[in-house]
């Protein structure tokens, strides 16, 4: 009778340690697979920016987040759009530079609200969802296209896109000094 007790026991514990690792197998496959909870760490585990270089060379990215104390004075271009006040001179000399050469750039999109952000996301977000994708797959690859909210450069004021006038040029590249400026219309 006891060895019949054992073996139900042994037989019992191996099936909950089974299904122990079959869930924790499970986890660790969906953890790995999704990139959402994935990114979501690494953001739990991101550094703020610096600015121990100066305004001008501070890094935001996936990994950094925008600073909480990150001040932006705007200057609002004729198009609409705006950017940080300290980038406007060189930012115009370029756009003088390039139209002499008969190129005609616009800024597509500068400084950007956090609300402004989250909207870029969700839309991102929404148009895979309706291609089919999982949420936590839209996610994921929306993450991939679109910053999240405090990680995006053009929340800083100081990123810009740049994109042919539409007017006057369609889209081409050109070599200016050290630098290869492509506008695309």
């Amino acid at each position: 009778m006891r060895q019949k007790t054992r073996k139900k026991h042994r037989k019992g514990k191996r099936i909950v340690l089974s299904l122990l690792v079959l869930i924790l197998t499970i986890s660790a496959v969906r953890f790995t697979v999704n990139q959402t909870a994935f990114q979501d760490f690494l953001h739990f585990n991101t550094d703020v920016a610096s600015m121990e270089h100066g305004w001008n060379l501070i890094l935001v990215n996936w990994e950094y987040k925008i600073p909480k104390d990150w001040k932006v004075e705007l200057t609002e271009l004729s198009n609409g759009q705006s950017v940080d006040s300290r980038i406007y001179p060189d930012l115009q000399q370029m756009f003088d530079d390039m139209r002499a050469q008969e190129i005609y750039p616009v800024v597509a999109s500068g400084y950007r609200t956090a609300k402004r952000q989250r909207e870029l996301m969700d839309d991102k977000v929404d148009s895979f969802l309706a291609q089919g994708y999982s949420r936590s797959e839209a996610k994921s690859e929306a993450k991939k296209w679109v910053a999240d909210v405090g990680y995006s450069e053009h929340q800083t004021g100081l990123a810009v896109d740049i994109n042919a006038d539409g007017v006057n040029s369609s889209g081409q590249c050109e070599f200016f000094g050290t630098a290869s400026v492509c506008v695309v219309g």
